[in-house]
């Protein structure tokens, strides 16, 4: 839907781009006052998106210049993984957000010279960080554990890799951030719950080796996408397992390292947000 809102003022803004350099601040302000001036409804839908003097903390995964607020913008819509973003005008800096601040209210603050926009309306998910690092060995039944935020339902959870690998063999030194051999489609890690009971992936049939189209053993991220949504309560414990571990299976010669990664876990809208201790 923000897509095709956008088409209706491009035209306007490549105008800008082509017009004298000293008008360019001037229609790009004109352009931003177009959109602000929507109708009463799309006013109230848009629940204040934009907010001058505060920025989303903390959430930043790539950051490009920018020649103004409205540039930034269509930068960021260009980008799917763009939920939001912060306009530094002292710096001409985009910063690109994976979390709005619907999703992250507590790293939304008051920062001069930044006016922060979020590029949902109406968001179709909640995009909500697991706090802190997850680390998960490859034996001696070392898991990453987190706890869930919320109670709801999950339809992903992405792990986005920080530090340290993790190994299958001491003999040929093999070592990765999520199997064993480099650049391998072969995946180690699973998701169990409290009591170890695989929830991830979901049609195992025992074997705990695994693939996921579009990844390997080394990219920098996992995306685990439940078929039918994983309903969890708030505060539910969830472990992240390299496979060998968990079945104490041919784990004698695996390294003794660990991969540590952030979790962000996708969870339906309409929930009832719940503090964990």
């Amino acid at each position: 839907m923000r897509r095709k809102r956008m088409k209706s003022f491009v035209s306007k803004i490549r105008a800008a781009s082509s017009a004298k350099i000293w008008l360019k601040p001037f229609l790009a302000l004109a352009v931003l006052l177009i959109m602000s001036n929507n109708s009463a409804s799309e006013a109230t839908c848009r629940k204040e998106k934009m907010t001058w003097g505060s920025a989303l903390m903390n959430h930043t995964y790539k950051t490009v210049h920018a020649d103004n607020f409205v540039g930034c913008l269509l930068k960021c819509n260009e980008d799917p993984q763009c939920r939001s973003f912060n306009f530094w005008w002292n710096k001409l800096e985009c910063a690109f957000n994976y979390a709005a601040r619907y999703s992250a209210p507590t790293s939304f603050i008051s920062q001069v010279n930044c006016v922060h926009r979020d590029m949902d309306s109406q968001p179709a998910k909640w995009f909500v960080d697991i706090p802190g690092e997850v680390c998960m060995g490859s034996k001696d039944d070392t898991p990453g554990a987190f706890l869930t935020p919320m109670a709801g339902k999950i339809s992903t959870l992405k792990l986005v890799y920080i530090s340290g690998e993790v190994g299958c063999s001491l003999v040929f030194q093999w070592s990765s951030n999520w199997g064993c051999r480099p650049d391998s489609n072969l995946l180690y890690v699973v998701i169990t719950d409290d009591k170890d009971k695989i929830v991830f992936p979901e049609n195992h049939n025992g074997g705990l080796i695994h693939t996921i189209p579009g990844f390997t053993s080394s990219s920098p991220e996992l995306l685990f996408t439940f078929s039918s949504p994983l309903v969890v309560a708030a505060g539910q414990k969830y472990k992240v397992w390299y496979s060998e571990d968990l079945r104490d299976s041919t784990e004698y010669d695996n390294q003794s390292g660990k991969t540590c990664m952030k979790i962000i876990v996708t969870f339906s809208i309409n929930l009832q947000r719940t503090e964990v201790d």
